[in-house]
């Protein structure tokens, strides 16, 4: 099975038709529909995971003045697999765990530049310290914009989502959303057999909200993230002077370090996904996740030099999407 997987990945990745290399490179993300038949065990063994292994809450920790308060997205559960309890009772994920992921990483760093600094996997143990492997079930949730490595001291470079949702239809929703830097939007369905990789620190992106029905009661998935070795560097992260001026879009919009300045340039659009992820903007959480949105902008826009900068996105923004409402 462990074998199978990689290679049914490697040959959508590498079909010749798709482009899928060039994609992954020039966008930070693309999307695989790989041979589906290696994937039937995986899906019968996540299911059997919710109803028997492990339910848990998806939650996100944020510390105040208070102390730490915890929000929890609802409909939306996990198993992690690092969890030495609950591998042992997923023999499948477990296995691939052990004997996939080094492959996998062999394969992205072969075929995908950009990923050349992915930590080597060679055994169980490197696996534990240089992926997390996350297995998902959605009943009715959705995620806010977010980028899965959001900076110091986060180590992640690659996201691989796997969507196994049977009988997925357009009006379940539960589609992922990448938002390029100052690019048109983009939608993916969840349908099964779907496998989406993108660039952890660059790909700012979320969930719309899960509608369940009777042929799809659930959007079930798993998720690797792949470490590298030198992420958040200090061009990374550091927003300078001369990064304040358009000419510098090209290398905001191909580098981690537009994550500075995306909360404030996506404003409403970070307000309106927290508020429909953590249950409505009446609800406590929802009002918790949207104070620290803004607590992250107030820093950030008292610098007057940014703050103008800022301004020129967001026109810069406007104007795309009204060209893009206009076609």
């Amino acid at each position: 099975m462990p074998s199978a997987i990689v290679d049914a990945i490697k040959a959508s990745l590498l079909d010749g038709t798709s482009h899928s290399c060039a994609q992954f490179e020039e966008n930070h993300f693309c999307v695989l529909r790989p041979q589906s038949a290696p994937f039937a065990p995986l899906l019968k063994e996540l299911k059997h995971c919710f109803d028997t292994v492990a339910r848990v809450p998806n939650q996100v920790e944020f510390l105040l003045s208070s102390g730490p308060v915890r929000l929890t997205k609802p409909g939306v559960f996990e198993c992690d697999l690092h969890n030495d309890a609950h591998r042992s009772k997923l023999p499948l994920f477990s296995l691939m765990m052990e004997e996939s992921l080094g492959p996998l990483v062999q394969l992205f760093k072969e075929h995908l530049p950009s990923l050349a600094d992915l930590c080597d996997i060679n055994n169980v143990a490197d696996a534990k310290t240089h992926t997390t492997l996350k297995l998902q079930l959605n009943t009715g949730g959705s995620f806010p914009w977010h980028y899965d490595n959001p900076g110091v001291p986060n180590k992640r470079r690659l996201t691989m989502a796997v969507y196994l949702t049977e009988h997925w239809e357009s009006c379940n929703g539960g589609e992922v959303l990448f938002q390029p830097f100052l690019k048109p939007e983009v939608s993916v369905s969840p349908q099964y057999v779907t496998v989406v990789l993108f660039r952890s620190d660059t790909a700012l992106h979320a969930v719309r909200p899960f509608h369940a029905s009777p042929a799809c009661p659930a959007r079930h998935c798993f998720t690797v993230w792949f470490d590298g070795a030198s992420t958040n560097t200090d061009d990374d992260v550091n927003l300078r002077a001369k990064h304040l001026s358009m000419e510098s879009l090209p290398l905001l919009q191909s580098t981690p370090l537009q994550r500075v300045l995306s909360r404030a340039v996506y404003d409403e659009e970070y307000r309106s996904r927290l508020a429909e992820c953590f249950g409505g903007p009446n609800c406590r959480d929802a009002r918790v996740a949207v104070a620290m949105h803004e607590a992250h902008l107030k820093p950030l826009l008292a610098n007057s030099a940014v703050a103008s900068f800022v301004a020129v996105l967001r026109k810069e923004k406007a104007q795309l999407l009204a060209s893009t409402s206009a076609h």
